[in-house]
């Protein structure tokens, strides 16, 4: 494979160009795993709250007749 001439050379990479492209790498990556998990967090409440809230309200109309308290289930 013939290599491609440009007008302008690659250098190599001061150190602190290395330590500030792997710092910036790092925070980057944190920020988008992050981003993931509150979508993902966001995409489960969505699918799984209102199957929730639906099963607190069916358990919160039961009452146990003696006491008059809302039952609990363990």
């Amino acid at each position: 494979m013939k290599q491609i001439e440009t007008d302008y050379k690659l250098t190599t990479p001061s150190r602190e160009e290395i330590e500030f492209y792997v710092r910036e790498g790092k925070r980057l990556q944190s920020e988008v795993f992050t981003n993931m998990l509150k979508s993902t967090y966001h995409i489960v409440m969505k699918i799984f709250y209102p199957a929730a809230t639906k099963q607190k309200k069916a358990r919160e109309k039961t009452v146990t007749p003696l006491s008059g308290h809302h039952a609990h289930s363990n």
